[in-house]
């Protein structure tokens, strides 16, 4: 494929210069915005591959499926997290009717994150900290689902787009994510490993 990753458009557009996290994330939902929403239907197939496959292309979707790498937008409502990200990067390991269980790869660190990536592309293993695994709510996504290609893996673990929060009071307040790192890296022996498994979206009508 000879289209630029991600990574790479935004990378130019920086210039050489520095930009804040709340930049890139915006950069980020630009693109997203270029592509065509794909709708599968409730009562349609969605076919289980037990092999290699990948998606090969971005996607916008409404829904998720097994296998693939997420990038959303996401507001936490529990009062019992001691906080979250707005931003996932989420590789989704079940579903279920309200909502999906998915590793958020941004609770590690980006030197680790490789290694990660490096397994499901070669290996065909998701091998994570069992802290990063959560169970995110359709209700508390804020607008679609952008579906990463295959090319894209290797580079959006590098993009600076995560944005850890907590809240007390009603209010929203920043988290700190070398401590979210540390946190991860404490716990980093409590593994989940599975074989990945990829559901492939069938029947799609683009709205």
């Amino acid at each position: 494929m000879s289209r630029k990753t991600i990574f790479e458009q935004i990378k130019e557009e920086t210039k050489g210069k520095s930009y804040g996290a709340s930049w890139y994330r915006r950069k980020v939902q630009t693109i997203a915005a270029n592509y065509k929403v794909k709708k599968i239907f409730k009562d349609e197939k969605i076919e289980t591959v037990l092999d290699d496959e990948f998606q090969d292309d971005n996607e916008v979707r409404i829904k998720v499926l097994r296998g693939h790498l997420y990038i959303f937008q996401y507001e936490a409502t529990t009062k019992r997290l001691p906080y979250y990200d707005t931003n996932p990067l989420v590789y989704v390991i079940g579903r279920e009717e309200d909502g999906f269980i998915g590793a958020n790869l941004h609770y590690v660190q980006p030197k680790h994150r490789a290694k990660i990536i490096t397994n499901l592309l070669e290996k065909n293993q998701i091998v994570v900290p069992s802290s990063i695994v959560h169970k995110y709510l359709y209700d508390n996504v804020k607008g679609r689902f952008l579906d990463l290609g295959k090319e894209e893996w290797e580079t959006a673990i590098l993009l600076p787009i995560d944005n850890f929060v907590y809240g007390r009071g009603g209010r929203t307040f920043s988290y700190k994510k070398n401590d979210v790192w540390g946190e991860t890296h404490k716990k980093r022996m409590d593994l989940f490993k599975e074989k990945r498994i990829f559901e492939r979206y069938t029947n799609e009508t683009k709205i």
